[in-house]
């Protein structure tokens, strides 16, 4: 086996829960928040977010693109108003497989839902998707085994009143009148939206009856024609169930939401619906953390499991972190993160990437935040286009794995360029020039998984190759 093979073989072929290292998706530390993404082929992936201008006074929705030779694109301005405040942006796709984005836009204190949608590499004029003269927010898209686009989003009538609107899309079809899902004198918010089988999707929301009680309730249904709200989970009284996120996974609906007590405890809770009784299952916790919350689900398209990904605070410590498990349809895999015990996160959101899962959230320091998004890497015919790249790999990389500390690392280059080491956290940890030809460099790394990325001047083609260090 020669040692370009074993390059390969070290690289690509990995482990299914291996994520990838930490991409800077809004390159900078600015007030981006909300991010989402959605992606129309296995080629690119699209993020989405709000940055605010003027101390939250305005702001835009922007969206970026990352592709599967490790590409990211340039930062665009889509909703392009400075005086007015965008954000609350959702990704989805159409039946013509347009990539959209829908958001809610401020503007002398009426909120109105607002999208645009990607056509031959261009992006459409601005929709106004709400009606005049009402406040709507908080809007949530996804298209449903019909290829009809769903559109939820919050109808808000007064300080206590505001209910649940639905509006689907299909090309052929145009826009559909709001048709509101709940329309009682409640304050519903914060829906969530999933497809199930037959052109029907569930829509799940909070209910708040007063400040100290509030609910989940969902409603089953397609177009004009919805089941009565009813609870997923009845709570004691002084317990607040909110931030729910719902998916459909072996034919089931499957639900996540914060349960939150008069303690300050904050834990995650799920259930499913059975469809033989049409009754859910009584809620169980699939963390144990100290507090857990903002959880977002995904069924995957490509490896069969559930997946959800969550904030959490372990054992009281004053950072949030971003977790993630599956569930195969029997039990739940072990918890794993997404980023650092010392870092503050927020706001994560996933969606299928071809062969992969992308996961974008928040990472908020002194009052800025920036985006920052992994991506699973499940196998290697995800990074098809990166292995034929790599067969004339411009250096030759050779070490035993496990690489004990202060142990040499020989390479060999084509050309001159630059060997970077990178932590599974992103992290450059070391930069280093190398001249063209034989060179060797001592591992002064402590213990962990590291990858080492060789960038040639000469040619847009990367060197990767993954090291485990011990002592």
């Amino acid at each position: 086996m020669n040692c370009l093979l074993v390059l390969l073989l070290s690289s690509f072929l990995i482990n299914e829960t291996e994520w990838s290292p930490l991409i800077d998706i809004s390159q900078g530390w600015f007030e981006n928040s909300l991010p989402t993404a959605i992606s129309a082929n296995s080629d690119t992936v699209w993020t989405f977010f709000q940055e605010m201008y003027n101390v939250q006074s305005s702001g835009d929705v922007f969206g970026i693109t990352y592709t599967v030779e490790d590409v990211l694109g340039q930062k665009q301005n889509i909703s392009r108003k400075e005086d007015r405040y965008n954000g609350h942006a959702i990704g989805c796709i159409d039946d013509l497989n347009r990539i959209w984005v829908v958001w809610n836009e401020n503007y002398n204190y009426m909120t109105s839902i607002h999208g645009k949608y990607r056509d031959g590499g261009n992006w459409s004029s601005d929709i106004k998707i709400s009606g005049d003269n009402i406040k709507c927010w908080w809007p949530y898209a996804q298209i449903d085994s019909t290829k009809r686009l769903n559109i939820i989003y919050c109808n808000d009538f007064s300080s206590t009143i505001q209910n649940i609107v639905l509006v689907t899309y299909k090309s052929t079809e145009g826009f559909s009148n709001p048709l509101f899902i709940s329309n009682e004198s409640y304050y519903d918010h914060d829906p969530s939206l999933t497809p199930g089988n037959n052109g029907k999707v569930m829509i799940a929301w909070e209910r708040h009856f007063d400040s100290d009680n509030c609910k989940i309730l969902y409603s089953i249904g397609e177009k004009e024609a919805f089941s009565i709200p009813d609870t997923i989970a009845e709570a004691p009284s002084g317990i607040k169930d909110c931030e729910v996120d719902i998916s459909y996974y072996k034919g089931r609906y499957h639900a996540f939401w914060t349960r939150m007590n008069n303690a300050g405890e904050q834990y995650l809770l799920w259930s499913n619906l059975d469809p033989q009784t049409a009754k859910w299952t009584n809620p169980q916790r699939i963390d144990d953390g100290y507090k857990e919350q903002r959880a977002k689900s995904l069924n995957s398209s490509y490896s069969g499991r559930l997946y959800v990904a969550y904030t959490i605070i372990e054992n009281d410590r004053a950072y949030r972190r971003i977790a993630v498990k599956y569930y195969d349809g029997e039990q739940w895999s072990n918890r794993e993160f997404l980023t650092e015990e010392d870092k503050t996160c927020d706001h994560v959101y996933l969606t299928n990437w071809g062969n992969s899962i992308w996961a974008v959230f928040c990472h908020l320091e002194n009052n800025n935040s920036r985006i920052y998004a992994r991506y699973l890497k499940q196998n290697a015919s995800f990074n098809k286009k990166r292995i034929i790249k790599a067969e004339k790999s411009p250096c030759t990389i050779l070490f035993e794995n496990p690489v004990r500390r202060n142990s040499h690392i020989n390479l060999e280059s084509v050309n001159d360029g630059r060997m970077i080491i990178i932590d599974l956290n992103g992290k450059v940890k070391e930069s280093i020039y190398l001249a063209k030809g034989k060179s060797r460099i001592r591992c002064n790394l402590s213990s962990g998984v590291y990858y080492f990325v060789f960038e040639s001047s000469g040619s847009a083609i990367k060197t990767v190759k993954k090291a485990v260090v011990i002592e």
